[in-house]
């Protein structure tokens, strides 16, 4: 019992220790702006691995990006409370649809000295866009956005070790677990 008991708490210890992974979400959005014509943004957005409540509804922060938009390429995510149009970017993502908020997330692209905002408001996905020159405009028309978890192959190493030790209380047991012998009777 003892074994079982210092197993357990050495797995815990491990598993407290050991950083939980990112979550990784492809995300695709686009749509045709009357005065700008069509783009396109597509890429990674990893986010932190713990769930917090925000609006009475579970989400994620995300914490970095990669892409491109309209083939330039992603450089980077905004921070969290940067104005866009009067209201504070928060860069969370949401873990049922809508996946925005009227916040929604910000990132920069290379080359343009553009900022892109997409976000969730009035039933449908936008995006506001800053440009280098600090000129804001919204493109509100026809915006489709998808959204894909991305599954991880390799368990983390908290759970390697939780597994292992869980293996060898079980063996410790087992090995310690006197015999018992059967006798067969036949009348």
């Amino acid at each position: 019992m003892r074994v079982l008991v210092s197993a357990l708490a050495l797995a815990a210890s491990i598993a407290v220790a050991a950083p939980a992974s990112a979550g990784n979400f492809i995300f695709t959005y686009s749509g045709t702006n009357p005065t700008n014509g069509a783009f396109t943004a597509t890429g990674t957005l990893t986010t932190s691995n713990t769930a917090t409540t925000v609006n009475g509804r579970q989400a994620f922060l995300i914490t970095g990006i990669t892409g491109t938009r309209n083939g330039s390429a992603i450089t980077g995510l905004i921070p969290a409370g940067t104005d866009f149009g009067g209201v504070a970017i928060d860069n969370y993502l949401y873990a049922t649809g809508p996946y925005l908020t009227d916040a929604g997330f910000g990132f920069s692209v290379a080359g343009t000295g553009n900022l892109y905002n997409p976000y969730y408001f009035g039933g449908a996905y936008q995006e506001y866009v800053r440009t280098a020159a600090g000129a804001d405009f919204q493109n509100t028309s026809g915006i489709t956005f998808t959204l894909t978890a991305v599954t991880g192959g390799v368990p983390e190493p908290a759970t390697w070790a939780m597994m292992l030790i869980g293996f060898g209380a079980v063996g410790g047991v087992l090995r310690r677990r006197p015999s018992v012998a059967t006798r067969i009777r036949f009348a």
